[in-house]
Formats: structure tokens, sequence, C-alpha cells
């Protein structure tokens, strides 16, 4: 999909858009917090398996933590 062909497009682009703004069907909120409790239930296994293959433990990015903030 080309740059500008829906509105969808810019508000998938913008995903800290106002939820006023956004039509009632929007399911950008549902899909963060989906995503969110998988990544907290998977987490821990994960970063254990991967210390375990690789012999280093995983550490956290600062960066990528402020996306389960909100």
């Amino acid at each position: 999909m080309g740059r500008g062909t829906s509105t969808d497009t810019s508000r998938s682009a913008n995903p800290t858009c106002p939820s006023k703004l956004l039509p009632a069907e929007w399911i950008g909120q549902r899909a963060h917090d989906t995503f969110r409790e998988a990544h907290q239930r998977l987490a821990a296994e994960a970063e254990a398996e991967i210390e375990r293959l690789t012999g280093f433990a995983v550490m956290p990015d600062p960066v990528a933590l402020q996306l389960f903030v909100r």
C-alpha cells in the first residue's frame, strides 16, 4: 500500500493518536495489549533459553521497555 493511500495507514504509523480520533472498530490498543500479555507470559522462558543456548544473559533494552509502559 502506498503512502497516503489510506487513512488506516496513517493511523497505524502513529499509534499514539488520541483514541477519540480513531474509529470505534480500531483494534490498535487491543493488539498492543495482546502483544504485551503474550510477552509477559513468554519472556522469562525465552530469555532463559537464549541464555542456555548462548551462555549470555539477556539484557533489557531501555528503549524497548518504554513500549510496555503504556
